[in-house]
């Protein structure tokens, strides 16, 4: 094989890494006033990890060509790439305790609800069992 080919396939190994990250990067949010559902989040951390994956087989099989130059720097890409897919796989994972968290939330917060709508009717009954008369009747 050339060194023309294998430059233009690293090339569009690397170009193709850097385009499908920016695609994810763009649809996520940079404030945190911005609200996104976790679900897409987690997605759009899948289709990156995806990405890397598929660049890294690329990366990998030029290494595996024999040329020395190309296959350092493949082999350092290579290694770069693994390094942010074990990032982006512990990314998903902390976005999936957040989506669990925030369900266990909402299940308290209903909760408290609940026990506070309870408290609010047995104070209204205490109260008129003690002859007061309750604001909703006055």
């Amino acid at each position: 094989m050339q060194w023309e080919q294998i430059q233009r396939q690293y090339t569009d190994a690397a170009e193709g890494c850097v385009d499908g990250l920016e695609a994810v990067l763009e649809r996520l949010p940079i404030s945190s006033t911005i609200a996104m559902p976790l679900p897409e989040l987690v997605s759009m951390v899948e289709a990156a990890a995806q990405t890397v994956e598929v660049a890294a087989e690329s990366v990998g099989g030029l290494a595996a060509e024999g040329v020395k130059e190309a296959g350092i720097r493949a082999a350092e890409l290579s290694s770069i790439v693994q390094q942010e897919l074990a990032l982006l796989k512990e990314c998903q994972a902390h976005l999936r305790d957040m989506q669990d968290l925030e369900i266990e939330e909402r299940s308290l917060l209903a909760q408290v609800s609940q026990v506070s709508r309870h408290s609010m009717q047995h104070k209204s009954d205490y109260m008129e069992e003690l002859g007061f008369e309750s604001a909703e009747s006055v």
